[in-house]
């Protein structure tokens, strides 16, 4: 559960750089990667430094990943999305004389 806190508040930090700086959308990117790269770390530290085993900590480690990139992956998609067109205004020349 605090993996995942910390995971959304990387992202939020992230997020807020990436508003500053322009391009929010590569700051969500950046993020999966660097949310990936710092889970890995804390991973290989707590296997060789704590001796906990990785079998024993894969399923906390995948969930602490998932949630918080996928949220980022949907944040990325809904950013990136392209602008929906303008309805077509309809002319009054347009009527052929026939009411439905």
């Amino acid at each position: 559960m605090l993996t995942v806190m910390g995971g959304f508040v990387l992202l939020g930090a992230v997020a807020l750089i990436g508003g500053i700086s322009g391009s929010v959308l590569q700051a969500l990117r950046v993020f999966i990667l660097l949310w990936g790269v710092m889970l890995a770390a804390t991973t290989w530290f707590s296997v060789t430094q704590a001796d906990r085993g990785f079998l024993d900590q894969w399923q906390e480690r995948a969930l602490g990943f998932a949630v918080p990139a996928l949220v980022a992956w949907l944040l990325a998609l809904w950013i990136g999305r392209p602008p929906r067109p303008p309805p077509e205004p309809v002319e009054e020349d347009d009527y052929d004389g026939y009411h439905r």
